[in-house]
């Protein structure tokens, strides 16, 4: 390799200098300075959402811990009905009651859901020829608090045969303890 020499004047060689040194000065700020600040922002920011975040979980925290507790009461209700309670005998004891018996055309259990502590028990059922008070009636019964009990669907439709009546089925669900 052939070196090549070059003289330079003292003026040319403070242009060079400073040149040198401005573009010196462009590369520490474009690689280390501009990068460190703006990861510093980035840091910054990421510390406002977390911290948005954590007062989120805080709050669902706590109404975890209130619905936790209000579970309590529907446990009292669970185990009030008593070990023997079934949702088919219920809903069978029902219709009897409002004499709809002679009206079920069929009524069937689901296989049950467990999901944790409790199990999820459906009956299917299906009453032919009955009136809208007889059906609002026994709506009206199923659904009381104190059986926690509760109505998923409901289809009704008019009775073909008879003016004044209606076809009706509903599943009605319920949570028993495991």
């Amino acid at each position: 390799m052939k070196l090549i020499n070059v003289k330079l004047a003292r003026r040319e060689k403070i242009v060079v200098c400073g040149g040198a040194c401005l573009v010196g000065l462009f590369l520490i700020l474009n690689l280390v300075v501009f990068p460190v600040l703006s990861s510093k922002e980035k840091l910054q920011r990421s510390i406002e959402v977390d911290q948005q975040r954590l007062k989120e979980i805080v709050a669902l925290g706590a109404e975890y811990e209130a619905l936790q507790g209000d579970s309590g009461g529907i446990g009292k209700q669970l185990t009030a009905r008593g070990k023997d309670f079934t949702l088919f005998s219920l809903l069978e004891r029902l219709a009897t009651q409002g004499g709809l018996k002679d009206r079920i055309k069929y009524i069937k259990p689901s296989t049950s859901q467990t999901k944790g502590q409790y199990q999820i028990s459906s009956v299917e059922m299906q009453f032919e020829q009955i009136t809208m008070h007889q059906l609002f009636k026994y709506l009206h019964q199923v659904e009381e608090p104190r059986n926690v009990v509760s109505i998923k669907r409901l289809s009704i439709k008019k009775h073909k045969e008879q003016s004044g009546y209606v076809d009706a089925t509903l599943q009605v669900s319920t949570v028993q303890p495991v």
